[in-house]
């Protein structure tokens, strides 16, 4: 068993302060004492440890994270994503988001969260104190109203004769000048009191029994105002609820021996819920089952990799040889015969890991329909028999969809690969981070179906693939699920889109109709909405220029060859799929 301590101090601008550094020291004081092996991940400006980015997540059986807010960000996901194949463990975290939620980590003891509270553990740490010749003030962020208890800070401080120290316990930038987290606790703990906006200046405070005049920057309070709570601090405002009357009645009282007393009883009481913290962290290290059964059973979750056949069993082979090397072992593969008339029972034999079932020609939403019906797994891979997957794919998408348990799926990258399975080419992907209704109105930015990762519980709440399409039929499912549910695009590379002779997107008048007629069908929603309607345009606007001029290029073909009918014919189906007749023309003319 080895464990890598990670926290912001991990990342570099991971606004890291003194208390994060204290409460992984004490973490890993922890770890020593138990008799467990560990390294620890620092970036700069600190040294002296790992870089979790660089460093092979196979050398860790457990990644535990100390100290600080953690909510769905950027940072988090791809550090979740990185470690997920490690056993996940949350110290003294403030998680953002109810754990009904979304809660990542196999076993956590959160500092405080939408179940509990506790003490923050920099209670129970101990720093040398160093001579140093206490106001202490957090950075604006989103949804503080800092501004409003720094101006009353100011005002009271102003009308007083008062020696005026500022401290500012972020490690990474420090505009006072101190280098450490035993420089800042030090500084505090010579206040003869304390006010400030920042947690663990109400924390340091404490635990040294100084006296503190706790303001949460945030309307009604959060995280500062739950900590003073929990370990029974009565010196504690909301912003919004900040008077100078009660700055001036809390400056009295923590003047006072009986402050001084009351700051020494919360440090004692916090440091044994803090003791207890640490041995229910220890028997949970020693006896996991409960964090063991967790991390299994989302490292065992039965993806369905359905694959649906019609005369492609010259590639069959390929598709279900692309799931059977799959890093992720917990899959079952269904290929749908959709009534070929070729060898695909024969090729589909020769795997006994496959699932084979034939049905009557009911085009491919009928394919994957019957797939996600016969399928058993929690999440769904739809492959179709002439592509291929890549060995990672499977893993990427369960280590995404854990991360981001509030998507109806995931997707991720693709190639594309010649005939005979070489490399054709491979662009620069485009990863869309956010409204991606928006973005798909606009244009399939997915591109392949089997890069995408669904939920089964998707499938219930919006229904199956549409039989009445004949093409798109993925691009107006990704349409129903995202105008309804969030989704998440991931960067890795997980498919290959095989390019052949055979392919539907080759059909360039039929892909056409087909994808007007997805955009179509969101019309009624989308009406009463400018963003959409522009985005529908646009959309309108890429799938003309996608498909249509590979069909103008016919049309010159027909009247190279004086096939005027033909050209005709064609001309009007174009004029159908709302290209303007003079554009046209214009087009098929060849004139610039």
């Amino acid at each position: 068993m080895k464990f890598l301590v990670t926290g912001w101090f991990s990342f570099e601008n991971g606004h890291v302060t003194a208390g994060d550094i204290l409460a992984a020291e004490l973490a890993c004081k922890w770890l020593k004492q138990a008799g467990y092996y560990y390294d620890i991940a620092f970036a700069p400006p600190f040294s002296g440890g790992v870089n979790w980015r660089h460093t092979d997540p196979n050398l860790y059986t457990h990644v535990l994270f100390v100290c600080g807010p953690f909510q769905k960000g950027d940072l988090e996901s791809e550090f979740l994503l990185r470690f997920a194949g490690c056993r996940l463990v949350g110290l003294d975290l403030t998680m953002i988001h109810p754990l009904e939620v979304w809660n990542p980590f196999d076993f956590l003891i959160e500092r405080d969260s939408s179940q509990a509270a506790h003490p923050d553990i920099v209670f129970a740490t101990q720093q040398p104190l160093v001579t140093v010749v206490g106001v202490c003030l957090v950075e604006p962020y989103p949804g503080a109203i800092d501004h409003i208890a720094n101006e009353a800070i100011n005002r009271f401080l102003a009308s007083r004769e008062v020696a005026i120290v500022n401290i500012d316990t972020r490690l990474d930038t420090n505009n006072t000048g101190l280098r450490s987290s035993a420089e800042i606790e030090s500084l505090i703990a010579r206040m003869d009191v304390v006010f400030t906006t920042r947690l663990h200046g109400t924390v340091l405070a404490l635990k040294n029994g100084v006296p503190v005049i706790a303001i949460d920057p945030e309307a009604g309070g959060a995280k500062i105002k739950r900590q003073a709570e929990t370990i029974g601090w009565p010196i504690v405002f909301a912003a919004d609820a900040l008077t100078d009357e009660s700055l001036q009645e809390a400056f009295a009282y923590c003047l006072s021996d009986a402050a001084v007393a009351k700051a020494k009883e919360c440090a004692k009481h916090a440091n044994q819920m803090i003791e207890e913290m640490k041995h229910e962290l220890l028997r949970a290290l020693a006896t996991p089952d409960g964090l063991e059964n967790k991390y299994q059973s989302r490292a065992k979750t039965l993806v369905s990799v359905v694959i649906p056949c019609y005369n492609q069993a010259h590639f069959l082979g390929e598709a279900i040889e692309s799931v059977l090397a799959q890093t992720y072992r917990h899959f079952e593969i269904i290929v749908i015969d959709d009534g070929s008339p070729d060898n695909t029972a024969e090729v589909a034999s020769r795997y006994p890991e496959a699932r084979y079932i034939r049905q009557e020609n009911q085009g491919l939403s009928g394919a994957r329909n019957t797939g996600f019906r016969e399928s058993q797994g929690k999440y769904l891979v739809f492959l179709d028999a002439d592509d291929r997957l890549l060995s990672g794919s499977l893993q990427s998408g369960i280590n995404c969809l854990h991360v981001h348990p509030e998507c109806a799926f995931v997707s991720g990258h693709h190639r594309y690969i010649k005939a005979d399975g070489s490399l054709l080419n491979e662009y620069p992907p485009d990863t869309v981070y956010s409204n991606h209704y928006t973005a798909l109105l606009k244009g399939n930015y997915i591109g392949m179906h089997a890069t995408v990762m669904y939920r089964r519980s998707v499938f219930e709440k919006v229904g199956l693939f549409n039989t009445s399409l004949k093409s798109c039929e993925d691009y107006e499912m990704y349409l129903r699920i995202t105008r309804k549910f969030p989704v998440y695009c991931h960067k890795q590379m997980v498919a290959e889109y095989r390019w052949h002779n055979a392919n539907m997107t080759r059909n360039s008048k039929k892909m056409l109709a087909f994808a007007l007629q997805v955009l179509d069908s969101q019309w009624d929603y989308i009406n009463n909405n400018q963003e959409y309607i522009q985005a529908y345009q646009t959309g309108i606007e890429f799938w003309r220029n996608y498909f249509g001029m590979n069909q103008i290029k016919v049309i010159r073909k027909y009247f190279s060859q004086k096939q005027w009918l033909n050209a005709v014919q064609q001309i009007l189906i174009m004029a159908s799929c709302r290209f303007w007749w003079p554009i046209l023309l214009h087009e098929v003319l060849g004139l610039r």
